[in-house]
């Protein structure tokens, strides 16, 4: 495949489809930086929890070590959003390398989104001390809180890239792509 001029007109379905993978790296970019204030914010919290129930720290290995790598996750989730915008607006410019690295940088936005979605429930559900706590109202509606925002998030990122793996298999996109 050869790449067209920048002047050449981009089909909607093409733009469109930019345009969605744009949106999905500037999300990933600002969740990311978000994380980087809220992991410590929920570290404290657990500190806190698990100081009022007089429970060792120890008890809270699993979801401690997930905010553990937080940092170095939401990192690597702002480089891949940076690269996701550059990939984006070089998709907008029909470059024919653009179309399959948006569809790979998909298929790894799903896997991660649903890896992250059950590793977070995984780790909140299966701390040891944290089982104990069940029985105080307050750490249970928020325990199915977090649960389900971690689940709304995750299909935030789960149904727009399957949606753009789509677009980008389609006809028209793959067409446009060879002109």
């Amino acid at each position: 495949m050869t790449q067209t001029n920048d002047t050449a007109r981009t089909p909607v379905s093409v733009s469109l489809v930019a345009y969605g993978f744009i949106g999905l790296g500037l999300i990933s970019i600002i969740s990311s930086c978000a994380s980087f204030f809220t992991v410590p914010l929920m570290k404290k919290l657990l500190t806190d929890i698990a100081a009022d129930y007089n429970q060792p720290m120890l008890d809270l290995t699993p979801a401690l070590d997930m905010m553990r790598y937080a940092p170095l996750m939401a990192a690597c989730s702002i480089i891949l959003g940076v690269f996701t915008i550059y990939t984006s607006l070089a998709f907008i410019r029909l470059r024919s390398w653009a179309r399959l690295t948006l569809e790979i940088i998909s298929w790894i936005g799903l896997v991660l989104s649903i890896l992250i979605a059950v590793l977070f429930v995984f780790s909140y559900i299966n701390s040891g001390p944290m089982l104990v706590l069940f029985d105080d109202p307050v750490f249970a509606r928020m325990l199915n809180i977090m649960i389900i925002l971690c689940m709304a998030i995750a299909l935030f990122f789960i149904v727009p890239n399957f949606l753009l793996v789509v677009y980008l298999r389609s006809k028209k996109v793959r067409q446009a792509m060879r002109s």
